[in-house]
Formats: structure tokens, sequence, C-alpha cells
């Protein structure tokens, strides 16, 4: 009885595997309507030149020698120094010409760059014991249930709040405590674009704040910000005890649910082409404004909408998602994209799902417009404020805490 109470408890903080916090496309797009009513103002439409990331680091090398080459910084960021962080996009000028382009605007580095945190920076980051197995190197990896593939970027991608009685079901999950990195990545790479911009180097300064814009609209995501409701419970138990047990086994069977309805979500929502292409369209405006949300508490906002939208997809899907077929999205590398319409089971309860989906959707990227606006205006306030790089050197040391080493030995 003890190690089956034990094995529930691990259960709960082990299911949000699929570490997409939304399409790849919608990233960019987010990003891009975020700013455009405030880019003129912001002069974020004015061009700026592009350099290789070896420029950023001989500047910083001069001030923290250690750090002037490309393995070690990365290292530094606690992030895999096998991927190119300074790997850029196939860029064109207008005209189609091969040489491509030599500058961009702020809004498009923005944009473009928005997906850099799925570059796999964040995956395979483990250690071997003795016996040669792959083990967590930072502490909250053991609590998403993946340390190698795709899915092993999980810990840093999503960020479950702390328990708490006023909101018992979208906070449950073991530990109790906050669980996740995804605010101190945003938190890093803020203050990694203020260094950039002091050594002026704007490109790597609005490159940089485009990998913190990632992880911030990956916290307006409700899977990425709880473990698991009781719809989804309930259907993963449906699994087990039906065809699961066999095929999947315990774990494997709720995962499998978990997996499925969160897929789902991001491809139907991005889906242009789909059924509600207009209803996503009024969503994607909700980006658009002016207004600045200085809070943060978009975690915990999104937390709170888990569960509903949990009951929502569920009851567009029916026993959909619960069958053997494993929905796959665009973070699947070699696999094709699942339908969503394949999914979908037309009933009276189908319409008013539908319309919570995307009363959700319009609700998360509203917010989402407003605090990419606040973090790119923050940026811009402090870099007029001409600070030495030394001080955002220090707030990273802080943010960045103890060496790799000096972590698994405390």
């Amino acid at each position: 009885m003890k190690s089956r109470t034990l094995s529930l408890a691990f259960l709960a903080v082990c299911l949000p595997l699929n570490a997409l916090g939304w399409n790849l496309s919608d990233h960019r797009e987010m990003a891009r309507l975020a700013l455009e009513d405030v880019s003129r103002d912001w002069r974020l439409d004015e061009s700026v030149e592009i350099h290789p990331l070896s420029s950023f680091l001989e500047k910083l090398r001069s001030i923290r020698p250690e750090l002037g080459d490309a393995w070690q910084f990365s290292y530094y960021l606690k992030i895999n120094p096998k991927i190119d962080i300074g790997a850029v996009e196939s860029l064109r000028d207008p005209e189609g010409s091969p040489q491509g382009k030599k500058t961009l605007t702020p809004i498009e580095i923005l944009s473009l760059y928005a997906t850099d945190a799925d570059d796999g920076r964040d995956q395979d980051l483990f250690v071997r014991d003795g016996k040669g197995n792959p083990q967590p190197m930072f502490p909250d990896q053991k609590w998403f249930g993946a340390i190698q593939g795709p899915n092993s970027q999980a810990f840093r991608h999503m960020e479950k709040p702390p328990f708490s009685l006023k909101h018992p079901v979208s906070t449950f999950g073991f530990p109790f405590r906050a669980i996740g990195e995804a605010s101190r990545r945003i938190e890093i790479y803020f203050d990694l674009s203020g260094l950039a911009f002091a050594l002026d180097e704007d490109y790597w300064g609005w490159r940089f704040l485009a990998g913190g814009l990632h992880y911030l609209q990956d916290l307006h995501q409700p899977f990425h910000t709880g473990q698991i409701t009781p719809v989804l419970l309930k259907q993963g138990l449906g699994v087990l005890l039906s065809w699961g047990w066999d095929e999947k086994g315990f774990m494997g069977s709720f995962v499998h649910v978990v997996s499925n309805a969160h897929r789902f979500f991001e491809t139907y929502v991005a889906d242009p082409q789909g059924r509600d292409g207009g209803m996503r369209d009024k969503a994607l405006s909700a980006l658009r404004g002016t207004n600045l949300d200085k809070s943060r508490d978009f975690r915990d906002a999104s937390n709170r909408l888990y569960p509903d939208l949990s009951r929502a997809i569920a009851a567009m899907t029916g026993k959909a998602l619960t069958g053997r077929e494993e929905f796959y999205s665009d973070g699947d590398k070699g696999k094709s994209n699942s339908d969503p319409e394949d999914f979908i089971r037309e009933g009276p309860a189908f319409a008013e799902a539908n319309r919570r989906v995307f009363e959700i959707v319009t609700d998360r990227f509203r917010s989402a417009g407003a605090a990419t606006r606040a973090y790119v205006k923050a940026a811009i306030d402090k870099r007029k404020k001409g600070r030495d790089p030394g001080d955002f050197l220090m707030e990273l040391d802080d943010h960045l805490g103890p060496s790799l080493v000096e972590e698994r030995t405390e």
C-alpha cells in the first residue's frame, strides 16, 4: 500500500512531458503582434546590424575572461554547450539575395528568435553515475519525468505554483512548493540582454531578450503551469483499466492522456485552416495594443485556467484522445502532425466547449501581449540608464547560483 501511494505521488508530477508551450509559429506571431502597435514609438523598426556571437563574446572576455568562448559561456548559463546558440535563421532580403540580410529591426529579431529556447539548449542536461546511467543535473528535473530527448527541457519551460488552499485543484501536485525554472529563465535572459546592450552589442541585446520572451509566452499556456486535473486523472485511470496497463504501464497510461490533450490543444489553436480560424484570429488580435502588464502573476492566472481548459478539451474530443493513437505536434521531429479534426467529436457539448477553449486562449493572448510589452519596455528603459556591464554580470551570478558541481554536492 505504501509503495502504491508513493507511485501516485510520483505520477502527479511527471505528467507534463510535452515541453512546447505553443506552436513554433505562434511564438513568433505572438511577439510580432504584441509589439506592432508600439514599434514606431519604441524605435523597434530601426535597423540593427547582425553580429555573430563571437563579437559579443570578445567584448565579454575583456571583463570576464573565462566567459570568452562559446562553450564556457553556455556552461555559465547552465544550458547544453553542444547547441550553437549563435546560429542564425536563413535570412534573405526582399529581393531574395542569396547573401542574405545584414541588418534586422528589433521587432524582427524579437519575433524571429522567440523560438530560440526550443533549439535544444535546455535538453539533455544530465550527468552519469558510476554505472553510466544518466542522472538529473538540476533539482527540479526529477519532477518532470525526462532527462533526455525533447521533453527533457520541460523543467525549464514549465512552472507549477506552490500549493494553495484557495486553489487546491489547479495547484495540486508534488512537491507542494513551486517547481520549474521558467520565471528564472525570464530574468536570466533579461539581464543577458542588458549586458549585451551595455557592451554595445545591440543585435544580441534584442536576441537575448527574444529568448526571455519564449519562457514568458510558455507561462501563458495553462498546460505549462499545472500537473494534473481531475478530468485528466479520470481519463488516465480509464486508459489504465482498459488497455493501458498492458501496453503503456501505470505511468505511461497517464502520460499518454495528458500529452495527447496538451498537444491537441496547441495544434488545434495553431491551425489557421481549422474550423475556427475566425475565432483564432480574434484571439490573436487580443495580443495587440499598447497597454503594459507590470505584474508577474501570469503564471498563476494560467494555472487557475488549467482545470477548466482540460474539461473543455475532454468535452470536445470525448474518448478520442484516450485511444491508442498518440497525437503529435510540431515538437515531434520526424513525425507528421496529427489533424485535430480527426479527434473532435461533434455533439451538444462541442459548441460550448469550443467557445470556452477560445475564451481561455483569448484571455491568455491578451495577457501575453501586455506582458510582452512590459518586458520589452523595461529592457528599453534599463538600456537608457547606461549601466555598467559588470552590474549585469553580478545580477546574472545571483540568478545562476553556484556551479553545477557545488549544486550536486550540497
